[in-house]
């Protein structure tokens, strides 16, 4: 009996062995695979800062999946100072000047610590001055006087799109600056307050870019 019972037993520690042994194997497995989703910015010019932080330098936010503590992003290969979180969909990451003070295109992708690596997004830098920009597409392009089209809280947001836009761009309505928001190179948005659609006319709309380049005329009709 005493014989049964020590086998017994033995059977029993091995199988908390085996249960242990698994584990271990499953805490071993490795981290899903990071996915990049979108960066903020994307687009900066040459040599101006983006993102300032309290000290001065420029932070690059990137959203996901699976970013999880610890993971490191790399712009254009080279390993970033790296800010995550409990949250796995964000991190941010410290970009050295030297890394955007020439205009191109960079790869930015996250790599976590046992050396999995996401996919890649592009971060472009542009230069501070390029060709004169073009509208080809307003979005609205007529409206019924008085009436204010996708309404804000301010007036009518307008969409241009084209080509050659540059960061600090500004959209001219009737000759007067709009509040505009750079989206890329080839879209901005603009909010035209309520006072400019009183009107009926033919509206002149131009896109000024920050060195002084002006696109042809688009226009806008209030009925």
């Amino acid at each position: 009996m005493v014989k049964n019972i020590s086998l017994w037993w033995v059977g029993i520690c091995l199988a908390v062995l085996a249960q242990g042994c698994v584990r271990e194997r499953e805490l071993a497995r490795p981290l899903p695979a990071p996915h990049l989703h979108a960066l903020s910015p994307r687009f900066t010019v040459a040599g101006e800062r983006f993102n300032v932080q309290p000290d001065g330098v420029s932070a690059l936010s990137v959203q996901g999946a699976n970013l999880f503590r610890g993971c490191r992003v790399r712009f254009h290969g080279e390993l970033l100072e790296t800010v995550s979180g409990v949250d796995s969909r964000y991190a941010a990451a410290v970009v050295p000047p030297r890394l955007f003070a020439k205009p191109g295109v960079y790869s930015v992708w996250v790599e976590l610590a046992d050396g999995t690596v996401s996919n890649p997004l592009p971060f472009t830098v542009l230069p501070p001055s390029g060709p004169a920009p073009q509208i080809k597409t307003l979005y609205p392009d007529s409206t019924t006087a008085g009436q204010v089209f996708n309404p804000q809280p301010r007036g009518g947001a307008l969409s241009v799109t084209g080509a050659n836009f540059l960061p600090g761009a500004v959209v001219l309505f009737a000759g007067e600056r709009l509040l505009t928001v750079f989206g890329s190179p080839e879209q901005l948005s603009a909010l035209v307050p309520h006072s400019l659609l009183l009107r009926p006319g033919r509206i002149p709309v131009q896109v000024l870019n920050r060195d002084g380049k002006r696109s042809r005329v688009a226009v806008f009709w209030i009925r």
